[in-house]
C-alpha cells in the first residue's frame, strides 16, 4: 500500500508562501489609510469653504475675522460662524486652522481668508492642503503659517 503525504518541508514552504502573500495587503493598507485620511481633511476643507461663503453672502462679503499669526483652529471658526457641530482632523487633532486678513476677534471685517490642514502623505516635507478665498485649493510645502490672510498657492 502507497501512502502519499507532504513532507514537513513542503508544509512549511507553504506556510511561509502564505505568510508573505498575507503581509502584501497589509503593508497597502498602511500607505492607504494615510491617504483616505488626507482626502478626508480635503473634503472638509472644501465644507468649510462652502459654508464660509454662505456666511459672506449674508455679512456683505466679509468673513469672520481671525488673524492671529498660526490661525485659529476649526472650532473657534465653527463658534464664529455659529455651528454647532464641527468636525475635525480624522485623527481627532486639531490641525485644521483659519486665517483672515481682518483685524480679528470673531467680527465681519475681512475680506479674505484661507483654511489649511497638515497631510499625512507624503511626510516629507510637511505638506499641507490649502483652500483660499480666491477660490485656489492646493497643496504647499511653504508658506505656512501664512502671513495677514495671503494665500500661498
Amino acid at each position: 500500500m502507497n501512502k502519499s503525504a507532504f513532507t514537513l518541508i513542503e508544509l512549511l514552504v507553504v506556510v511561509a508562501v502564505i505568510g508573505v502573500l498575507a503581509t502584501v495587503p497589509i503593508i497597502a493598507l498602511r500607505g492607504g489609510t494615510s491617504k483616505a485620511r488626507d482626502s478626508q481633511r480635503r473634503s472638509d476643507l472644501k465644507q468649510y469653504q462652502v459654508v464660509l461663503e454662505t456666511y459672506a453672502n449674508s455679512h456683505s462679503g466679509f468673513y469672520p475675522s481671525r488673524n492671529s499669526s498660526s490661525g485659529a483652529v476649526v472650532s473657534t471658526l465653527c463658534s464664529d460662524l455659529g455651528l454647532s457641530d464641527c468636525v475635525d482632523d480624522p485623527q481627532g487633532s486639531s490641525s485644521y486652522r483659519y486665517q483672515t486678513n481682518g483685524s480679528g476677534g470673531g467680527n465681519s471685517d475681512a475680506s479674505a481668508y484661507l483654511i489649511w490642514a497638515q497631510l499625512e502623505y507624503p511626510a516629507t516635507p510637511t505638506t499641507w492642503a490649502v483652500v483660499c478665498s480666491n477660490g485656489k485649493t492646493g497643496e504647499t510645502s511653504s508658506g505656512i503659517p501664512p502671513t495677514g490672510g495671503v494665500c500661498p498657492l
